[in-house]
């Protein structure tokens, strides 16, 4: 399963300003942070405002903040709003041409699955994934973060990589990865 750079980006800029709470932000403070296409950041803020996830404040003084708390918005809220569908394998979308359909049990296992998928986000929130220090922050204070060259020097649009392959290097009992 791989989400949608949508609902990437919708993260992104939920992350943004729950991290400034006190302060409007413009799809151009959020676009120096990420370098996306500013057009697709329009739309990603035009469905979290329109969803009642965030403000948008118009005229000089404007910008764009959290409507609600950090710690009511669910991550599987986000998704829901973000995501197309949710369809695992063809055999889970509305019209299937599979020979298989009724003689086999993958679609339950899916179904199973995305399930426990949702109900772990929906126990996690915007506030659970905040960090008390920026992650580029925390990836130069912790450098080498690579072992054995598996990655290279990254910027924020390769972040979430990079920490999975510390964690996972992390979780290897070979030894210490940090300093």
């Amino acid at each position: 399963m791989r989400l949608t750079q949508f609902s990437d980006l919708a993260m992104r800029v939920l992350i943004y300003a729950a991290q400034n709470p006190d302060e409007r932000f413009t799809i151009d403070d959020v676009n120096q942070v990420h370098n996306v296409s500013r057009g697709h950041l329009m739309k990603v803020v035009n469905t979290l405002t329109r969803s009642g996830l965030l403000i948008a404040h118009r005229g000089r003084n404007g910008g764009l903040k959290l409507a609600r708390s950090p710690e009511s918005i669910s991550l599987a809220e986000v998704l829901a709003l973000t995501e197309p569908d949710f369809a695992l394998a063809e055999c889970m979308r509305d019209v299937d041409d599979c020979p298989l359909v009724g003689r086999c049990k993958l679609p339950n296992v899916y179904g199973n699955a995305l399930k426990a998928f949702m109900q772990a986000l929906k126990s996690q929130t915007l506030k659970y994934i905040l960090t008390a220090e920026p992650a580029q922050s925390f990836l130069r204070q912790h450098e080498p973060i690579c072992h054995e060259n598996v990655c290279k020097p990254v910027g924020h649009k390769h972040i979430i990589k990079v920490l999975r392959i510390a964690a996972r290097l992390c979780s290897d009992k070979s030894g210490m990865i940090f300093n």
